[in-house]
């Protein structure tokens, strides 16, 4: 019986997966989605990322509720490095920033933007000229959302507007890049309102994703939840575990540590969509695929607001991998 591997098409077929990937790493890096990897030091550090401080909650109970404690006119500068590593590709790096601020926080949950601020955006398959033009139209694009009460995310609500400016977007990456091709038969997928939803700026529902949850130091809990699909689509249902690490640490932080993988039959579902196909083989959804997604969020209990958020996404099909590790740090 083959594999999903072998049922998509092999290497050549993977490889137009990743190229959906590929193109929205530049649009990615454009939008102040950014990133590079790398362990924590001692103090808590990563490479330029500094180390978290936080207020600590009072008291010494060892129970926290991650609760949001925003009012209007909130700001936080948002700084992402981002590393995705592919099999048989180099590793693409690339950091930005972004501001992020609160329009409207009340009972009924809250309102916010998200506005791209620094680009650095360097990579082979567009000239510098392009580059630079891209850095032009990605300069001042914003993503309005809104979360619930408890802070967790529910929508962007701005999604004409995402469009308008990715379509500018993939239309200097036809003109100008390597592979002109890749944009075109991606373009469908990228400017769908549910790529935009669920994969562009995937930063924002991280930075919420955690919001509601009342921990426990030292329990983990079992959960089940959405994660977002790699190739697009609508959100994959997942499974996984969250625990409250620690409740203080030294710097007076909360450490909250989620590891999730969703439903086989839902990523295999996701990229016969990918395909176009009607349906993936029962049998190539049991073999040759694997999702999993880990995160470690550091959050302030004095502000409300995580500080630091480290994941990684590796997805495998066959004997084709892709890893994506980010670091998202937040300061007033």
């Amino acid at each position: 019986m083959p594999t999903l591997y072998e049922w998509a098409g092999g290497e050549e077929a993977f490889g137009r997966l990743i190229n959906v990937g590929g193109i929205t790493a530049l649009l990615a890096a454009a939008l102040a989605l950014g990133a590079c990897g790398g362990g924590d030091g001692d103090d808590g550090s990563s490479g330029r990322v500094p180390a978290a401080r936080c207020t600590p909650a009072p008291g010494t109970s060892s129970t926290l509720r991650i609760e949001p404690k925003w009012s209007v006119g909130d700001a936080r500068q948002i700084t992402i490095s981002k590393t995705r590593e592919a099999s048989g590709e180099d590793a693409q790096e690339s950091s930005s920033s972004a501001a992020l601020s609160v329009l409207e926080a009340g009972p009924k949950g809250s309102r916010l933007r998200w506005k791209s601020d620094e680009l650095d955006l360097t990579d082979e398959q567009v000239s510098a000229d392009a580059s630079a033009r891209l850095k032009e139209v990605a300069e001042g694009f914003e993503v309005i959302y809104t979360t619930d009460r408890d802070g967790s995310y529910i929508a962007k609500r701005n999604v004409p507007q995402i469009r308008g400016q990715l379509t500018k977007m993939l239309d200097l990456l036809e003109e100008d890049s390597d592979d002109a091709l890749a944009v075109t038969r991606t373009r469908p997928v990228i400017l769908s309102t549910n790529f935009i939803q669920a994969s562009i700026v995937k930063e924002i529902p991280l930075l919420h994703s955690a919001y509601g949850l009342e921990l426990t130091e030292g329990k983990p809990e079992s959960i089940a939840s959405q994660t977002p699909n790699p190739f697009g689509g609508r959100a994959l249902r997942a499974k996984g575990t969250v625990e409250l690490v620690e409740a203080r640490n030294q710097a007076g932080c909360a450490i909250v540590e989620l590891d999730v993988r969703p439903n086989r039959d839902d990523l295999a579902e996701s990229i016969a969509d990918a395909f176009g196909a009607k349906e993936a083989p029962a049998e190539a959804k049991r073999a040759g695929l694997s999702l999993h997604n880990t995160a470690r969020y550091t959050y302030d209990p004095g502000s409300g607001w995580f500080v630091r958020v480290d994941t990684t996404q590796s997805v495998k099909i066959g004997t084709q991998g892709r890893s994506d590790v980010t670091v998202l740090t937040t300061r007033a």
